[in-house]
This record gives C-alpha cells, structure tokens and sequence, in this order.
C-alpha cells in the first residue's frame, strides 16, 4: 500500500508563493503606515490653519486675494499654511 504525499517540489514551491505573499502584504502596510503618518499631518495642519483663520491670527500664514478671470466681481482668498492650502471665494 502507498501513501500519496506532497513532493518536495511542491512544498517548496507552496513555501515560496507564501513567502512571496507575506512580502507584498508587508510592503503594503508599509505604505499604508506612512500615508496614515502624511494624512495625520495634514490634518493637524488643516485644524491649526482652520483656528488661525477663525481667530483672525494670520500669522505663518500664507494669504493671496485675487478676483477671478471670468467674474471680477467675485474673489477667491487663498490661505496657505505648511503645504495645506485653502481657498474662500466671496463677493465684492
């Protein structure tokens, strides 16, 4: 009587997609880590840009006010704060 088993090819074929795998998924979390990091920033940044506009504290900060082309009437205020960058559009 024989017992069928797995070859050693196949194992070390099954070995080496696993590991391949477990590769990939680690890079992946590696980029998902440092894209939480950027989003953490970004949004820290975006509250203090928000408060600093809000308490009328324009210091550090970045602000252009320009009409638009097609409707002068009309302004677009850019508010720029370490690479985050906000734009309020009011009139007169």
């Amino acid at each position: 009587m024989r017992v069928k088993g797995f070859t050693l090819i196949e194992v070390i074929v099954a070995i080496t997609i696993l590991s391949v795998s477990v590769v990939v998924l680690f890079e992946l979390l590696s980029r998902a880590r440092e894209r939480l990091k950027e989003s953490r920033s970004f949004y820290k940044n975006f509250l203090i840009l928000d408060r600093k506009i809000k308490l009328g504290d324009y210091e550090d900060l970045k602000v252009k006010r320009k009409p638009l082309e097609d409707y002068p009437f009309i302004y677009e205020e850019s508010y720029n704060y370490n690479g985050v960058i906000l734009k309020l559009y009011s009139g007169g």
